[in-house]
This record gives structure tokens, sequence and C-alpha cells, in this order.
């Protein structure tokens, strides 16, 4: 028996309701056609809004019939991101299911976060969300710690804590949702405030056409580490009087002081690099001299980078070092698009050591 899964708003029911459902015979059918693919009844079954349904036929036409999960229904996967929309390269799963997520900073705690499903999302309740905060920011960072207590059939959750100290804005937050049928996470947010409606929509546009640039013309496709600044510190490597790193050729915490150096590769990061040129010249207080390969590339602000964090070229697996940054474009104070000072990593650096996984492909 096979299934079909339809993202649909709960009111649409049946076949002329509008998606896509007409039958081959319009006399006595025994099968419809569904979103192009044919379904042969009364034996199909099919899962609609988040219920169990079977076409019958009915005085030479069909209808919708509710039934009991079938018992030989497939388990659900375990983990993040289940159910979702098919994996595709360099496209984020379920990215659809939060509409939007607003922050609303304190800098002295009290941040508010609200969050908005997609009106077609349509799993049963009941909804289980769960606030997180990270001051990496990437999907993979493995530093994402739960804000508070979770909340049922909520839509805001509030954090008490005061997360910025100094002069760098590193608060992020994104929320995870629960369903019977499976666990959603939105994407990572930055704590820079809210924008209006309007402003919000252009912003993602401007978004959506720069990293379209960037992907089919402008850019180089690569990875981004980010570098921990915090965790388990590597003793043997660290100064334990003034916490100074003292030695940047360790393969166990690539010349940062905490075990594993850096968090989990961010796929899919493109960067524009112009053209880069490099001279080897004999000077009389230095000697021979081949200075660094400096570039500024430009790049989107998310996720946000800082100094220490590295950018790795997939084709060339040339890694760059990143610096200074430059917003170039922002929205209402939102950085959107940066210039970002890359500067080579010399070839005998230990974080040639560092393994990006399925960076050549099998």
């Amino acid at each position: 028996m096979s299934f079909l899964r339809f993202q649909l708003v709960p009111w649409l029911a049946f076949p002329s309701a509008g998606f896509g459902a007409q039958s081959r015979n319009p006399l006595c059918p025994n099968s419809v056609v569904v979103n192009g693919q044919q379904i042969d009844v009364p034996a199909s079954t099919v899962l609609l809004a988040g219920g169990f349904y079977r076409f019958v036929p009915s005085e030479c036409g069909l209808r919708l019939e509710a039934i009991d999960t079938p018992p030989d229904r497939p388990p659900l996967p375990s983990g993040p991101l289940v159910d979702c929309v098919f994996p595709i390269h360099c496209r984020d799963e379920c990215e659809w299911i939060f509409d939007r997520v607003l922050i609303y900073p304190l800098v002295v705690g009290g941040t508010r976060v609200e969050w908005n499903l997609h009106p077609r999302f349509s799993d049963p309740g009941p909804y289980i969300f769960q606030l997180q905060y990270s001051p990496t920011g990437t999907q993979e960072a493995d530093d994402w710690e739960s804000v508070g207590l979770p909340s049922v059939n909520s839509y805001y959750a509030y954090d008490d804590v005061q997360r910025l100290y100094g002069k760098s804005n590193w608060v992020h937050y994104r929320v995870t949702a629960s369903t019977p049928l499976g666990i959603y996470v939105s994407k990572p947010q930055r704590a820079t405030g809210v924008l209006r409606f309007r402003d919000w929509m252009l912003a993602r546009e401007i978004l959506r056409m720069e990293r379209l640039r960037l992907r089919l013309a402008a850019g180089q496709e690569g990875y981004i580490l980010k570098a921990k600044n915090f965790g388990e510190v590597h003793e043997p490597c660290v100064d334990s009087i003034t916490d100074e790193v003292t030695n940047s050729t360790c393969n166990t915490c690539y010349g940062t002081g905490f075990v594993g150096g850096y968090f989990e590769p961010t796929e899919c990061s493109y960067a524009e690099l112009p053209p880069t040129s490099s001279h080897v010249q004999l000077d009389a207080t230095r000697g021979t001299v081949d200075d660094e390969i400096r570039v500024a590339a430009r790049m989107l602000a998310i996720p946000r980078l800082m100094e220490g964090d590295v950018w790795i070229d997939r084709d060339t697996d040339h890694r760059w070092a990143v610096h200074s940054i430059t917003n170039l474009v922002e929205m209402r104070g939102v950085p959107l698009i940066s210039s970002v000072e890359l500067r080579l990593i010399p070839f005998s650096n230990v974080i040639y050591q560092f393994a990006i996984p399925n960076q050549i492909p099998v």
C-alpha cells in the first residue's frame, strides 16, 4: 500500500477543493489522479491534513472516507528535522515551517521571542515549543542551550538572562517545534531587532537575490568554520596563568585553546572573491618576503562572521582566515551583505588537517 503526504490547510477535504485531484473516468472511475500521480480506489489511502483518508466510489463518483491509521504505516525516523521536504543540496530542510521569528531584544534581560508557523503546516497537535540560545548561531553548532521550560501551543517566550557584554552582539535564537509527527527547527536568527513587515519582506528578497547571484554566477561555494571561544579548555596548549595559547600546531585544539577548535562546518556558504596577486621580493631587513594574500570577499551576513573564523573554498581547499568585516548593505541596522577581509592561511598550517565531511564527492 502506498501513501502520499500533503501539506495542506485543514479545510481542503475533497479532491475537487483545489489540490489537483481529478477523475480519470467521469462516469464510474476506479482511479483518480492526485498531483499528477494515479491512485487506484478503493484500495489506496492518502494522508491528508494530519489524518488518513480512503477514496471510495459512490454512485459513479468519489468521496473521501476517514479511516484509522493503517497498521503497516512506516515508522517515523528518529532525530530532528523529521518528515520534511526532500533533501536537496544547499537547501535547508523544513525552512518553510516557521514563517517568521521575531526577536525583541533587551540588553539587561527580558528578550521576547515570537514565532509564526506557515499557514499550510498541518501536523496534528499539540505543538510543544522550546526556545534555544547560541552565541555561535549556526545550525550545526553544538552550543545550543534551552531557554526556560517548553511551552504548549504558544507563540512567544522570554529570555530573562543577560546575554550581551562588551560591544559585540553574538546572541542568536532559534525555536524547536515538536508534534506527534516530528521535530522541526527554525533558522537561527540574530538578536538585531524586529523589522516592520514591509522592510522584512524587502530584506528577505535582497538576501534571496544575493544568494542566487552568488550561487549561480559570481560566488564560489565553500564552508564556514566557526571558531570556539568557550568550552572545554585544552590545557596542554594553554598557559595556566595568562590563558594564552602556547601551541598553534596542535591537531586537537587547532590553535584555539579549546578542544575541537571549531564547530561543525556550515555548508553552502558562498563568497565572491576578487582576483588575487602575489609577489616574492628580497627585503634588505626581512630577507626573502612573500607577504600573505588578502582579498575583500562579498558574502551574506548570515551567519555572522567574527575574526578568527575560517572560510574554506570547496573546490581548491584553500582556507582563509576571517579578519575585518564591513557591512555593505543594512536594513534599518540589520546587516544583510558584508565585505569580509580574508587572508590565505599558509598550507603548512594545522587548520588544513581539520576534516570536512563529504568535501570530496564519493
